[in-house]
């Protein structure tokens, strides 16, 4: 696959596969859309449209609840299995202590 897909696209079609698996399993279930509120939270339009833009998932009515619903392509299926890069370890800023605006510190004793 020539586009590279953020971590949440890489979760969105993670839960459209597992829908879309689900539902495909229950009876008579074959062939059917997963509606956009099944899929959870931090998944909207934009990055349905994206995904739709490359081909890994298809659009098509949900024929429970009459809703346009989405189903993962062969395509998205290989774009799940392809090996992810490794995601740079961010490096850590060292602090630095402020001087303390009250002067030295005192002990009890001084």
């Amino acid at each position: 696959m020539s586009a590279t897909l953020d971590t949440r696209q890489r979760k969105a079609l993670r839960r459209i596969r597992e829908e879309t698996d689900f539902e495909d399993d229950r009876v008579g279930g074959t062939d059917n859309y997963v509606r956009l509120g099944t899929l959870g939270s931090g998944i909207g339009q934009g990055t349905i449209g994206h995904l739709l833009s490359l081909g890994l998932i298809e659009a098509g009515p949900n024929r429970f609840f009459n809703e346009t619903g989405y189903r993962i392509t062969k395509a998205g299926r290989d774009a799940l299995n392809e090996p992810q890069e490794p995601t740079p370890t961010p490096r850590r800023r060292k602090l630095k202590p402020m001087p303390s605006r009250l002067g030295e510190p005192k002990s009890r004793l001084d």
